[in-house]
Formats: structure tokens, C-alpha cells, sequence
């Protein structure tokens, strides 16, 4: 290591002087840990391949981990490798498991990961649990061994669990800033545990209960007594609430909200029926960052009255209800705005290209934006293209509403935009067939150099599409595909050229048990699980052994000795190797 080099960047970025310096010399360790400090997660790990001790420093100084698949490594591993770690995340179930897609009790399940955690893990400050089944067992021990330092718990889109699993959490985890329970299935046993949140944990910043059923009744009077209690209060996200009883819960806070989330609709003779803006909203919203609306019973141009007061906003979600001339509003009020989801969710009214345009032209620092839209043109991209170039996140759906889209396929559009947000790192178009011609997907492999994660659904026309794709887009992790016309050796070549390719997730044509067979043998290191029931195919790269948890819906497949041997001469005719050594520690400093 060159020490002049090492000398210059401590002092421009740590503030370390050397210069007429008495003080004893930084050791290599010291130094080594200064460096990774300020390597993001990617850097880190391409730095702990170097030799092995940037590896071991790797190890030891690591604050974060995520691990995008609960079944990537054991988690004995995981804490050997990273004993110092401070934030976990931790993925479970695939995201088709979000729109009904996945097999029953397919597993992701967090035992083992909690035992490993209360073990090797007391002083940690933050949990994240997305898409797993968490039981109230699992809460009892994180409640208990990490009590005492755990601030930020979030459980998100997980089931499995109870308010009384909540009630121990409650209890033992006084240091608690975070309570994060947004769309987990939650059995509802009473509200006693949120009056125990109000009494133990004074400290709370953050309380997220949208959309977990439990019901509204059970948590009115306890929400009233939480907001008296936790006065530094500034992020609140709840279900369905009429709304006096929101208004109740809104008069005991005592500071301005930053982040609201709610699902307030009206009654009159005891029925529902549509919200209109209300005035009372507005000293709620006007100072707010964050602001969910997915779940409020409000109308098109109760939306547009809403936005318009809304002017520091930095995050939005919507549901498609929201209208064009609502996007239009968000595009001339909400300058600051960097996220931004408008869902279907069964909703009237609907999005168009003239929506996209609204936003992608009036809020140029967009870094995240998903739509579902009735219709989208090649220009709207283009527009998106035009003018987001901060976008790393970019995700629409085509709905059916609309029986003949006119500007299909969205070739250009998308050749377009990739062009344009040159930070894309997610991408995903799910159309219609005939949405994205081969010529679409080849423009993803030209200008998507960059990505990382894309889901395509009834995208393409041939294996051609998909090898163009391949041969591109290098740096790819994870690729979930739906309805697309690939064959299953199409896919078999793809996972070969993609050398850096983890997790493969397909539903329709190519998704095999032939495929499947053919993936194992190849590479021992890569686990596939086939489901023939939902005609799906998943496969992840793993450290561990094949899991013992899937159900009878679940095949998980072992190669056969032609297969072996066949993938084994394809990998060396294409000169791209099998199982890669310097790939397997990727994994290993990675986890997925």
C-alpha cells in the first residue's frame, strides 16, 4: 500500500494530520478501518477480495448487513463472519408472495435467525424483517436478549405473529425509536400492548400500523394515550379510522408531524361514504416530508386540494384514485419530492402518460418512482428519461382497463430512459404482450449496463431478446420474469453468461423442471426450487445446505449426471467457467 496515497486521503476525509504530528502513528488496522468506513456496501465487498486481511477488517468493522435471501447463508455464518454488526435486514419469502403468486406456507421463517441474533448479537440497535414468518415466540426472545438496545424494529410485510408477541416488545424495549408493522398479518388480541408502547417507551419517533388488521375500535383510545405519552412523536401511519377519531388522536400531539400516513373516511348514519378535504388537514400536512394516502377513502379532487398544501413533501404514495390532475399538482407543488408510488389496489379512476409527464417534468429530484397506469407512450419515457437523471428506481404496470394501448411497444420509450437516468440500478416493466419487442430488450442490454435487479412480465418476443439482454446487462444481480415467451434453454444460457446473476425467479413458459436440473448441475452452489402447481422456478446462490422447510408444493431439485456433465462442457465452450472460487467469496462477503 502506497503510504503517501494513504497519508492524503485520511487527511482530506478523517481529519487526521500528520504533519508536525508527536502523536503515534495509525497501525495498518487503524488505517485500514478509517478507509472502509467511507466505502459504501459494494466497494467494501469488492475490498475484502483483495488479501486477507482486508478481508478479516472487512469483517470486523461492518456495522450493516443485508441479506436479500433468508436462505443464502446460515446464520452461524453470517455472525462469524460479521461479529460487530449493529443493522440488520433481512429478506425472506419472494416478492410474488405480495400479489398471491407463491405457494402456500412456502417457508421464510425467522427462528433461526432471531436464535442466532439474541446469541451473537445483544447490543444491536436495528432489525428489519421483510416478507418472513415471525412468531410470537421469536418476538419473546428478541424482546428479551435485545431489549435493552434494540431501536429500530421493523416488521415488514411479515405474519406469523400476535399483538401479544407485540406486548413483549412493549414491555422490554425502552431504548425503542422505530415501530415499523406496515401490511404484516397481524392476529389481533387487544390493544394492551400499545397502552404498554405509551407507558415503556416514551422515546418512540416512529409508530407504522397501516394495514395490518387489527381493527380500528381496539386502538383509538390507546393511539389518544400513545400520543400523550411519546411527545417526540413525529411519524404516524394507521389503518382505516373514521375521521373525528383521527382528529382526536391528532390533538395530542405536540409536535409538527414530519411523516402522516391514514385512512380516514367519513360516516353519516353510520355508512361510509366518500371523504372530501377537510381544512383540519391542513396544519397536519403542511411542514410534512412523508405521506401515505393508499389507504384514505378520498376523491380525485380532494387529492388535488390535499398535495396542493403539501409543498416540503419528499416521499408520496397513492393509489391510482389520485388522477392525472392530482400528478399534475404533486408536479407543481412538490419540488422536493424523491419518491413516489401510486398503486392500483382496486381502485377507481386511473394514471396516464400525461400523469408521468407531470411528475417526471415538475419534480426533477425523483429517485424512486412506481406507477400503475392505464396507459404509457414512448414520449412519457423519454420524458422520464428527459429529466430524472437522480432515478436509481424506476417500476410501472400496464393495467388491463384500457383494451387497446396505442403506443405499443415501448421500445424507445425505454431505450430512451435508460439512456437518460444513467444511476438506474432497479428497473422493471410488467405490459401486456406485445408491450416490449426484441428491440426493447436489446436496449436494455445497451444502455442498462448498470443495472442490478429487473422484472419483466409479457416482455419480449424470443430467446433472442433475452441473450441480447444478457450479454449486456453484466452487472445484474436478480432478474424475476412473468409471462414471457423464453424458452428454458434461452434461460439456461442467460444464467451461464451472467456471471454475477444470484437469484432467478420465473412464472410461465420457460419455467421447467428441465431448467431446473440443468441450473444444479452446473453449479453446486446454485439452489433451485420448482413448483409445478404454479408452473415457478426459483433459484438463489447459497452457502448453506438445501433447506428441510418447504412444503409438499415445493420441489427442490438435485441435478442429474448427463445434466452435470452437459452444463459442464457448456460452461467451458463459452469460456465463462462453472462454479467461479473468486464468485463463491463474493457471495460469502455479500450474502446476497
Amino acid at each position: 500500500m502506497n503510504s503517501a496515497i494513504v497519508t492524503k486521503f485520511l487527511e482530506k476525509h478523517a481529519g487526521v494530520h500528520y504533519k508536525n504530528s508527536k502523536k503515534k502513528c495509525l497501525s495498518l488496522d487503524e488505517t485500514l478501518d478509517l478507509i472502509f468506513s467511507y466505502l459504501d456496501s459494494e466497494d467494501r465487498a469488492s475490498a475484502s477480495l483483495v488479501c486477507k486481511q482486508w478481508h478479516r477488517v472487512d469483517g470486523e468493522t461492518r456495522k450493516y448487513v443485508s441479506v436479500s435471501n433468508c436462505y443464502a447463508a446460515p446464520p452461524s455464518a453470517l455472525s462469524k463472519r460479521f461479529p460487530n454488526v449493529e443493522y440488520f435486514k433481512i429478506k425472506g419469502k419472494p416478492r410474488a408472495v405480495e400479489f398471491n403468486l407463491l405457494v402456500d406456507d412456502w417457508g421464510g421463517y425467522a427462528s433461526a435467525w432471531v436464535e442466532e441474533i439474541v446469541r451473537a448479537y445483544p447490543r444491536l440497535h436495528t432489525i428489519h424483517f421483510r416478507r418472513m414468518d415471525v412468531s410470537d415466540n421469536d418476538l419473546k426472545l428478541l424482546a428479551k436478549g435485545c431489549g435493552s438496545a434494540l431501536q429500530v424494529l421493523k416488521l415488514d410485510k411479515c405474519s406469523g405473529f400476535s399483538t401479544l408477541g407485540l406486548q413483549f416488545i412493549a414491555r422490554s424495549c425502552r431504548s425503542l425509536r422505530t415501530l415499523y408493522l406496515e401490511e404484516s398479518e397481524i392476529e389481533d388480541e387487544g390493544h394492551e400492548w400499545l397502552l404498554d408502547l405509551g407507558r415503556n417507551v416514551p422515546g418512540l419517533e416512529r409508530l407504522n400500523l397501516a394495514s395490518t388488521g387489527i381493527e380500528e375500535g381496539d386502538v383509538n383510545d390507546a393511539l389518544v394515550f400513545l400520543m400523550q405519552n411519546c411527545k417526540g412523536l413525529n411519524s404516524l401511519k394507521v389503518g382505516e379510522m373514521e375521521l373525528q377519531n383521527f382528529k382526536e388522536i391528532m390533538k395530542h400531539s405536540t409536535i409538527p408531524l414530519l411523516e402522516l400516513g391514514t385512512g380516514c373516511y367519513s360516516k353519516r348514519d353510520g355508512v361510509r361514504e366518500e371523504l372530501t378535504f377537510d381544512a383540519a388537514f391542513i396544519p397536519w400536512v403542511s411542514r410534512l416530508r412523508v405521506l401515505d394516502l393508499k389507504f384514505m377513502n378520498l376523491n380525485a379532487a380532494g387529492h388535488c386540494q390535499l398535495l396542493a398544501c403539501c409543498p416540503l413533501l419528499e416521499e408520496l404514495e397513492a393509489r391510482i384514485e389520485i388522477g392525472d390532475e392530482g400528478l399534475e399538482v404533486v408536479g407543481k407543488t412538490c419540488k422536493y419530492l424523491r419518491r413516489i408510488r401510486i398503486d392500483d389496489q382496486d381502485s377507481p379512476g386511473f394514471i396516464t402518460h400525461m400523469g408521468l409527464i407531470a411528475v417526471a417534468e415538475g419534480c426533477r429530484e425523483l429517485e424512486f418512482l412506481v406507477m400503475y397506469m392505464r396507459d404509457v407512450t414512448n414520449a412519457s419515457l423519454a420524458a422520464v428519461g428527459r429529466c430524472s437523471a437522480n432515478l436509481t428506481d424506476f417500476r410501472i404496470v400496464l393495467l388491463k382497463t384500457l383494451e387497446h394501448p396505442e403506443d405499443l411497444p415501448l421500445d424507445e420509450g425505454v431505450g430512451s430512459l435508460l439512456q437518460g437516468c444513467s444511476k438506474l440500478t432497479r428497473f422493471s416493466v410488467y405490459l401486456r404482450p406485445g408491450g416490449l419487442s426484441d428491440r426493447g430488450m436489446s436496449y436494455i442490454g445497451k444502455f442498462g449496463g448498470k443495472l442490478k435487479w429487473i422484472l419483466l412480465g409479457c416482455s419480449g418476443d424470443s430467446d433472442q431478446g433475452l441473450l441480447d439482454l444478457s450479454y449486456g446487462c453484466q452487472n445484474l444481480r436478480r432478474l424475476e420474469l412473468r409471462g414471457c415467451p423464453f424458452s428454458d434453454y434461452a434461460l439456461a444460457q442467460m444464467m451461464i453468461i451472467m456471471k454475477r446473476m444470484k437469484y432467478l425467479w420465473v412464472q410461465g413458459v420457460g419455467a421447467t423442471e428441465l431448467l431446473g436440473k440443468y441450473l444444479v448441475g452446473i453449479d453446486p452452489c446454485l439452489h433451485v426450487e420448482w413448483m409445478p402447481s404454479e408452473k415457478q422456478l426459483l433459484a438463489y446462490y447459497s452457502l448453506a445446505s438445501p433447506r428441510t422447510d418447504t412444503p409438499p408444493t415445493v420441489e427442490i431439485l438435485s441435478p442429474t449426471p448427463f445434466l452435470y456433465e452437459l452444463g459442464a462442457n457448456y460452461c467451458y465452450d463459452l469460456d465463462v467457467g462453472g462454479y467461479d472460487e473468486e464468485y463463491g467469496h463474493e457471495i460469502d462477503s455479500e450474502y446476497c
